[in-house]
């Protein structure tokens, strides 16, 4: 028996569906059937009938399910105490970085990587790293999403005025460059200039120093107390963060926010 093949079939149990077990592993519905066939044929039984209705579980699969739980407790508890590399690898961005992270990188069980989105995406592919963390959604094939909250962004400047030059990410990914072009959509904002930063910290220099704004997380004004909020003619909405995993994975994470 593999362990996949195990985690597989606990999965099913859990969510009664192939389909949401399938979306939640980063399978395909044909792959995770066949799993739990291959699975059948090594067990000698049947774990499921198969009927024009859906799958239920038989006699024999509600009686594995107790051993499953034991088996994946066990697992988990000999990768905890024997593994040789417990250090956790998270990657994100810059911005999430000096906004959340802060704490982490005093925790010798903890190692942060900074890079763009698309870079952090490879990498959590190759499994060099455990958990991304992110401000937009993403749905490539093999990620989990483990974990999501709301962050709330508002408009930042030295001033309370509205000036008519906004500073944005060159990252076309931001989700904040994203909020700040649709903001400047308004017709009475329609003539404002946009500066693009290579990064957050050049940004928040030429923030602090000049007559501009950036729209960015409303957290950014717990640490950079020079700056304030401007107070704008419509709302604008929150950003999502999110944090995904490689498939599989038996590690834990939960950012503290």
């Amino acid at each position: 028996m593999e362990l996949n093949d195990i985690k597989i079939f606990y999965e099913v149990v859990q969510q009664q569906s192939t389909i949401k077990a399938a979306e939640k592993l980063g399978y395909t519905q044909s792959n995770i059937s066949k799993r739990i066939a291959k699975l059948e044929e090594e067990l000698g039984i049947l774990l499921f009938q198969r009927t024009n209705k859906g799958m239920s579980l038989t006699v024999n699969g509600e009686q594995f399910i107790p051993y499953t739980e034991k088996f994946l407790a066990l697992t988990n508890e000999v990768d905890t105490l024997f593994s040789k590399n417990n250090v956790l690898k998270i990657g994100t961005t810059q911005t999430l970085s000096r906004n959340y992270f802060e704490p982490y990188y005093v925790r010798p069980e903890v190692d942060i990587f900074i890079s763009p989105i698309h870079q952090l995406i490879e990498d959590l592919k190759k499994h060099t790293l455990d958990f991304i963390v992110v401000n937009t959604p993403l749905t490539e094939h093999g990620l989990i999403q483990v974990d999501s909250f709301e962050e709330s962004i508002t408009c930042i400047g030295t001033t309370t005025d509205i000036p008519m030059i906004f500073l944005v990410s060159r990252d076309p990914y931001c989700p904040y460059r994203k909020a700040t072009l649709e903001y400047l959509e308004t017709p009475s904002l329609k003539d404002a200039q946009i500066i693009e930063m290579d990064t957050f910290d050049s940004l928040l220099h030429v923030l602090s120093h000049e007559s501009v704004a950036a729209i960015l997380p409303q957290k950014v004004l717990s640490y950079a107390t020079h700056l304030t909020r401007i107070p704008l003619d419509s709302l604008i909405p929150s950003i999502t963060i999110y944090t995904y995993a490689a498939r599989l994975t038996s590690k834990k994470f939960h950012l503290a926010h």
